[in-house]
């Protein structure tokens, strides 16, 4: 077996230096992203956003049209669970089959993480849902968190982060 020549170690020594760092910028965020979500929930069970909550949706409704709406309709569909999840499963059925295993599994767990979290979260705040504007029917679940955000942002970078580093441009 031949030693590793000097570039190496050094492209080697600075990728674990890179990885150190990105672990820490990494560790970071999720700190100040934990403590903004948690005063952001203290405001909320306060009943502290309620006045914000209804100008923003009172806005949003002014810039209601029929186009508008069908839009609208189209990318909460589009970003929902019910959508998401088969999606994930042929991404990571095409995973499995490119011999990228781990990131086969990990995709599914990504998702079913994010909904036990999203229902623990919901059960936990026990935040009703506003009256709808439209005809639209509701989910019989609360409203906060939103579980078409936290599920499509989990699903979003878990996808990018498992795709990421094996695709070259």
């Amino acid at each position: 077996m031949t030693e590793p020549s000097v570039a190496d170690k050094k492209a080697t020594a600075a990728s674990e230096r890179f990885l150190g760092l990105t672990l820490v910028v990494g560790l970071i965020a999720a700190v100040v992203v934990l403590v903004l979500l948690s005063w952001l929930a203290s405001e909320m069970l306060e009943g502290d956003t309620m006045r914000f909550d209804s100008e923003v949706r009172a806005a949003v409704h002014g810039l209601a049209s029929p186009a508008m709406t069908a839009l609208m309709r189209g990318a909460s569909r589009f970003g929902s669970p019910a959508v998401l999840a088969p999606i994930g499963v042929v991404i990571a059925v095409v995973f499995y089959r490119r011999d990228w295993k781990r990131a086969a599994v990990l995709l599914p767990l990504i998702m079913l993480g994010a909904g036990l979290l999203d229902g623990l979260l919901k059960i936990s705040f026990h935040r009703a849902r506003p009256v709808p504007f439209f005809d639209y029917p509701l989910p019989g679940s609360y409203s906060f968190p939103s579980g078409h955000a936290m599920f499509g942002f989990c699903f979003f970078v878990g996808l990018a982060a498992l795709i990421s580093p094996r695709v070259r441009s």
